[in-house]
């Protein structure tokens, strides 16, 4: 199985995008600008054309925070 992975900034620009391996683990490097930590990135997943979608799994860097919303509205943020 085989997903497009793709990431947007704060500002809504690609910050970058691949396609997942067949198997194992891969790294999706990302450039945090300035005043961009702390805000909402989105996360999208697409198809690949012939491929099934399923069974994929994505992990963040352990050094970020784990939170993961379906939308900036519903952001877990300390006050």
């Amino acid at each position: 199985e085989q997903v497009r992975v793709r990431v947007y900034d704060p500002e809504g620009n690609e910050a970058g995008s691949a396609f997942t391996e067949r198997k194992g683990e891969m790294e999706l490097p990302l450039t945090v600008g300035d005043g961009q930590d702390g805000a909402a990135w989105r996360v999208e997943f697409e198809q690949v054309e012939d491929v099934t979608m399923e069974d994929y799994t994505i992990k963040m860097d352990p050094d970020l925070p784990a939170y993961w919303s379906l939308g900036p509205d519903r952001l877990v943020a300390p006050e």
